[in-house]
């Protein structure tokens, strides 16, 4: 009994010593690369190292949604106006003329190809008389490319002025956290621009919300992307509103910024 023991052992020592001997352990690099270690929950490859023997990083889907929630819901709390997603969609939209078709058309075919819009910095300028559906067809837009993964940050041009001046004796830096919002989403809309009232506050004829008007436009300028824009004026009318008012700069980087589209249609608010 005692020698079938010893037997034994001897054999499962023997097993231990040669465990992992037929067993190759070096790397498989497949194209150039071997995957070191993958995300547990989506299986796509978090670290991989190269033939030269350097580890590289990658960020997998689930880490790139979970990024992209909290940049969009950061957007959502600064942005000042409803987008009523579960509404303003272009599946919702009613179209009575081929005008409007056309036109949706357009904005459609700019949400599809929004990746050469945003290399080439060119958004829309919706105008026309009220009640046209200017802000409905601007929402349709900002929440089909939020659905889309983009990041959207939407206000009225007023409310954002007022914002400012409500929140500058508590909050000093409400300017600088909106300006650095409007220079990283992916894309702004600003709605009824030309409805604000705008005053001048010294001889040099510079007024508080002139300077905070340039400061929004420009800093969207100099990021280089797109812009969303409505308004009741044709686009000669606002460019002499905004001059009259002392924002003679503004303009020329709206007009930069989009491709003005007519909205000529009945008031549906009174069909309503």
């Amino acid at each position: 009994m005692e020698m079938a023991i010893n037997s034994s052992e001897n054999i499962f020592q023997n097993m231990l010593k040669n465990l992992g001997k037929n067993i190759d352990f070096t790397p498989k690099f497949i194209n150039g690369r071997y995957d070191k270690h993958k995300c547990p929950n989506c299986g796509e490859v978090l670290i991989w190292e190269d033939e030269q023997g350097i580890e590289h990083f990658e960020e997998c889907s689930c880490r790139r949604k979970t990024r992209f929630l909290s940049k969009s819901k950061r957007f959502e709390k600064l942005s000042i106006i409803d987008r009523e997603e579960n509404k303003n969609t272009f599946q919702n939209a009613v179209l009575t003329t081929d005008i409007e078709k056309n036109i949706y058309e357009r904005a459609k075919k700019f949400c599809d190809g929004f990746e050469k819009f945003k290399n080439i910095k060119k958004g829309m300028m919706f105008y026309g008389t009220t009640g046209t559906g200017k802000t409905y067809l601007a929402n349709c837009i900002c929440n089909e490319l939020k659905a889309k993964g983009y990041t959207v940050l939407s206000f009225n041009l007023s409310g954002y002025l007022r914002m400012l001046e409500d929140n500058f004796k508590t909050n000093e830096n409400i300017e600088t956290t909106m300006l650095e919002a409007v220079a990283n989403c992916d894309l702004l809309f600003i709605d009824d621009v030309g409805a604000e009232q705008i005053s001048r506050r010294n001889n040099e004829g510079v007024s508080w919300r002139e300077e905070k008007i340039f400061n929004l436009i420009d800093t969207r300028d100099r990021a280089g992307k797109p812009l969303i824009l409505t308004t009741n004026f044709e686009p000669e009318t606002l460019r002499r509103h905004l001059e009259n008012n002392g924002i003679n700069r503004i303009y020329s980087r709206i007009a930069g910024l989009t491709s003005p589209v007519q909205m000529n249609f009945k008031d549906r608010r009174i069909e309503e």
